[in-house]
């Protein structure tokens, strides 16, 4: 590719993420936990439950952590 071609590409994939930011943006919330449901509803479809599970535990392990080292912290007082 030459640089006008990555510069054409670059300019095309920066238009769509705008507009696929603004599309979010315009989606009632309704319609997003619709989707949302509908997504978490086809773990099984894809075979996804044992990855879902997996990535339940480190988020899991993550929040542990975190509230550990927060509940070390000494409030601030004015």
């Amino acid at each position: 590719m030459t640089k006008t071609e990555i510069r054409a590409w670059r300019a095309r994939w920066k238009l769509v993420n705008e507009l696929e930011i603004e599309d979010l943006r315009q989606t009632p919330m309704d319609v997003k936990f619709r989707q949302l449901a509908a997504l978490m509803g086809s773990v099984d479809a894809f075979q996804a439950r044992e990855a879902l599970e997996q990535d339940d535990e480190v988020s899991y392990d993550r929040w542990q952590r975190f509230r550990a080292a927060y509940a070390r912290r000494q409030p601030v007082r004015s």
